[in-house]
């Protein structure tokens, strides 16, 4: 990508990294929540070279 001068990052990430309220997933909160903060700190460093990073974060679903 740094060669190309180009490309896109895409990392999952979820809504639970945002907002933290599943009760007993502290650890998956956490993980998520870092994998946001990396992703806007790539982004950043990237950026100058053409590159985006971005992070998809899916929110709950219900299920019938």
């Amino acid at each position: 990508m740094m060669k190309q001068k180009s490309g896109v990052i895409i990392n999952i990430a979820s809504i639970v990294g945002v907002m933290g309220k599943i009760f007993g997933q502290a650890n998956y909160s956490a993980s998520k929540a870092g994998l946001i903060g990396f992703t806007k700190t790539l982004a950043r460093e990237v950026a100058p070279r053409g590159i985006r990073a971005n992070a998809v974060a899916p929110g709950f679903m219900i299920q019938r």
